[in-house]
């Protein structure tokens, strides 16, 4: 009876630990520059080769058990967007790094996340052939 009541406890043990997931909330600044392809300032209103600041935007930094990390922001959620998965790189004691590249015809997609554990400080990096996108800002 010990035997099983052990290997009942240890099975519960294993799925548990199996479904987990962390959750982390973030509040982010975005700061976006577009790149200027025909050497004009602007293009349909949009102002290329300067830093803008994008506003606020929440996001929710799911860990997944696969090796992935999800985030959805409240701004895709209002634009009817999905979120993105990141492949983990490093989760060590202080830092949560992901990375994702995507290639397809229009060039290449970079993305990489850099979560500190330490400080509560998430830093996304975006870039492709159109820009570059920083948003960093404190987690709860």
């Amino acid at each position: 009876m010990k035997k099983l009541s052990l290997y009942i406890f240890l099975v519960l043990m294993w799925c548990n630990v199996g479904f987990a997931e962390i959750k982390i909330n973030c509040t982010t600044e975005p700061h976006a520059k577009n790149y200027s392809h025909n050497f004009s300032t602007k293009s349909e209103g949009v102002t290329y080769d300067e830093w803008l600041d994008l506003g606020i935007y929440k996001y929710e930094v799911k860990i997944l058990k696969n090796n992935k990390i999800y985030i959805i922001s409240d701004v895709f959620i209002e634009s009817g967007l999905g979120g993105t998965f990141f492949d983990i790189v490093e989760n060590d004691q202080r830092y949560l790094v992901g990375k994702k590249i995507v290639r397809d015809r229009e060039g290449i997609t970079v993305e990489h996340l850099v979560y500190d554990k330490k400080s509560k400080f998430l830093t996304i990096l975006y870039y492709s052939n159109y820009g570059v996108k920083i948003s960093e800002g404190f987690c709860n």
